[in-house]
């Protein structure tokens, strides 16, 4: 959303050397290859860059021409914007007029107003401008690269902890990925976050365990409401409020799911906290409580078991965001008590394109 300024794009003056490439002036030796995919991105973003050098003539052209080669055309080279120029009148100044500048030899000068509204998150270690407004949720940092593929021109903007972020554009417009860790309390903090900075739009891709006994591993199953049975959202709302996704989101997901031709299932599941607690309720001192409940939520219909939702379903409902939730199924623990069969299936694909087509959904429908 930082790539309109009062109604003209946001102009970026970059420098060339030691900025887009490592050279031995005037040879230009290898890419800068993140800050070009970033230049690429934001460009498709709707950014326009100047390319702002002390290089001409035929050195000039080399650097022109290996930009072209690399997929970058300048809005213009050591010249203003046209939007620039518009904004002052027709009047073209001596000096460079951008947004920002970007050099390797820069020294960032700036004021504590201006500080507090470039504030680097401090978990996800983001800033406005990293993020888009639509968010897939996975847990492990090692499946945003997984979702990520699924973008055009996905690059990583931050990794810290349990954070990992790439940001990339789906049908023209920004996405990214963020890892949240396990369970709720991680989850929390890269949400609270992500919405600071712009974000609006959640998406868990995760994994589950089946309950019902009609869900199979492999099936993929769409959460419409979590059971609260986890810490992290009552430190949000009282239990009796209930966590339920969005509407619109859910009936994306639905109908992605239906149409990747997948088998699917839309309802209910659980959150908790402990994942021990769930598969071995025996040893532990409480039980009882924990059979009883877990009784009560196969009688009520509930689908599957995971960690994430309930907090992501209230958390989102408490910031005014909209929340869907989408789960590959690993196993069920309830079939294999049967003996019916139950084989562990890890293909976490056939949720990331049920995510991936419910965003370009939703993507669509917003643009209407």
């Amino acid at each position: 959303e930082n790539a309109v300024r009062d109604g003209r794009a946001t102009v970026i003056a970059t420098d060339f050397d030691g900025t887009l490439c490592v050279s031995d002036y005037p040879d230009i030796l290898a890419s800068n290859e993140k800050v070009l995919e970033a230049v690429r991105m934001m460009q498709k973003m709707g950014y326009e860059f100047i390319l702002w050098t002390c290089r001409e003539c035929e050195d000039l052209d080399d650097a022109v021409a290996w930009l072209e080669e690399r997929g970058i055309r300048m809005e213009t080279i050591n010249d203003n914007a046209p939007s620039i120029k518009a904004l002052f009148g027709g009047y073209n100044s001596r000096k460079i007029n951008a947004d920002e500048y970007w050099d390797d030899k820069a020294v960032r000068v700036t004021t504590k107003e201006s500080c507090m509204n470039e504030e680097i998150m401090y978990h996800i270690r983001m800033r406005k401008g990293q993020v888009g407004r639509y968010v897939f949720l996975p847990g492990d940092p090692g499946r945003v690269e997984k979702i990520a593929k699924y973008l055009d021109d996905p690059v990583e903007m931050a990794y810290n902890r349990e954070y990992r972020t790439m940001t990339g554009t789906l049908d023209g417009v920004p996405v990214s990925v963020t890892s949240t860790g396990i369970g709720g309390p991680s989850l929390a903090i890269a949400v609270e976050e992500l919405r600071a900075l712009g974000a609006d739009t959640f998406i868990r891709i995760g994994t589950c365990g089946g309950m019902n006994t009609k869900v199979l591993a492999g099936d993929v199953v769409v959460a419409t409401g979590a059971i609260r049975s986890e810490g992290t959202s009552r430190e949000y709302m009282p239990l009796e409020f209930p966590a339920v996704a969005d509407f619109y989101v859910s009936n994306a997901l639905a109908q992605a799911a239906s149409e990747l031709g997948c088998r699917y299932h839309v309802g209910v599941v659980q959150g908790k906290d402990s994942f021990y607690g769930q598969h071995e309720p025996e040893r532990m001192p409480v039980r009882h409580q924990l059979l009883d409940n877990w009784q009560a939520w196969l009688e009520g219909g509930c689908l599957a078991s995971e960690m994430e939702s309930p907090a992501l379903f209230i958390i989102s409902s408490v910031l005014h965001a909209r929340a869907g939730s989408v789960n590959l199924c690993l196993g069920n623990q309830e079939r294999r008590k049967l003996g019916h069969a139950d084989p562990e299936i890890e293909d976490y694909d056939l949720a990331i394109k049920t995510g991936i087509l419910a965003v370009r959904k939703l993507i669509a429908a917003d643009q209407r």
